[in-house]
C-alpha cells in the first residue's frame, strides 16, 4: 500500500475514533513518494474530490520542479564562464579609460586654480578604487595592460 494511502487512511480513521459527531475532513499529504503508483488500484477506496486534490499537488508540484529546471538551464547557458573573462577584460579597459579622462578633466581645472599635480594614484584613491584591482603602476603613474 502506498504511503499517501496509508496516511490518509489513519487520518480518516483517527478522526472516525475521536467524534463520530464531527465531519470527516482529509488532510493532504504535501509531499508524495517518487516511486511510481499503479494507477489502477491506488485510491480506489478513496473519494473522487481527494483524489482529484491529490493528483493537482502532484501536478503543481512537477510544474514547480519544471520551471525550477528551466531557470537552471537558462542561467547555465546565459552566463558562460568562458565569455565572463573576456567581459572582465572588456570592464577594465574600459574603466581605466574612464579615469584616464576624468584626470585630464580634473587636471584642465585645477590648472587653472593650482599648479599641483594630479596621479592616478591620487584620484583612485579618491574615488575609494582599489589600485591594484585596476592594475596600476604607481611608479610610472600608468596601468598595466
Amino acid at each position: 500500500m502506498p504511503p499517501e494511502k496509508r496516511k490518509l487512511e489513519s487520518l480518516i480513521q483517527n478522526e472516525n475514533n475521536e467524534d463520530t459527531s464531527k465531519e470527516v475532513t482529509f488532510k493532504v499529504p504535501r509531499k508524495f513518494d517518487s516511486s511510481p503508483i499503479n494507477s489502477d488500484d491506488y485510491g480506489k477506496d478513496l473519494p473522487v474530490d481527494i483524489r482529484i486534490k491529490e493528483a493537482k499537488l502532484r501536478i503543481k508540484e512537477k510544474e514547480d520542479t519544471l520551471r525550477k529546471l528551466k531557470l537552471v538551464r537558462m542561467y547555465r547557458t546565459k552566463w558562460e564562464t568562458q565569455d565572463l573573462d573576456s567581459v572582465t577584460a572588456q570592464w577594465l579597459r574600459v574603466c581605466q579609460e574612464a579615469l584616464e579622462d576624468l584626470r585630464s578633466k580634473v587636471k584642465e581645472t585645477m590648472n587653472n586654480e593650482s599648479g599641483q599635480e594630479l596621479t592616478l594614484a591620487v584620484l583612485i584613491k579618491n574615488l575609494g578604487l582599489d589600485p591594484e584591482l585596476l592594475k596600476l603602476v604607481e611608479e610610472e603613474d600608468c596601468f598595466a595592460t
